[in-house]
């Protein structure tokens, strides 16, 4: 089986929906449904209570997107974000010596290239100066 390609697509994605729409597109790459938030109208959802997840192609070590499907249908205009929250944790040691598990390690590789997307995605979206800036002041 093919492992998971990490593409250039943000891992957060707004949509305004339609009156009684349920169906979302998960436009990015995971590894586990966990993964995924959904916030509707800047409230955070629970699966299985809210809506559940329907997975595109299974790649070695996770998914290239999917479909949230939210349990009631949503009301003409409500502003529902789907995000990528994968918890920042090292789950892999590789040993120093013997065998090597190729597929391992790329998915290891896959997640810290998603942990990255994630943590940019939050960065581009925070306060700051820019790099050429020489103010001091606190923000």
């Amino acid at each position: 089986m093919a492992h998971i390609p990490i593409g250039t697509t943000s891992t957060r994605i707004s949509y305004t929906a339609t009156s009684g729409q349920t169906a979302f597109t998960i436009p990015f790459e995971y590894f586990a449904q966990s993964d995924i938030k959904v916030y509707q109208e800047g409230t955070l959802l629970t699966i299985t209570t809210h809506y559940t997840i329907s997975d595109n192609t299974t790649y070695t070590g996770g998914f290239d997107g999917g479909t949230v499907t939210l349990v009631t249908g949503a009301t003409l205009n409500d502003e529902v974000v789907i995000a990528l929250d994968m918890v920042t944790e090292r789950t892999t040691d590789f040993p120093t010596s013997g065998a090597f598990n190729i597929d391992t390690l790329n998915t290891w590789i896959d997640k810290m290239i998603l942990f990255f997307k994630q943590a940019f995605e939050e960065i581009d979206r925070k306060v700051g100066r820019p790099v050429t800036s020489t103010e001091t002041y606190s923000l």
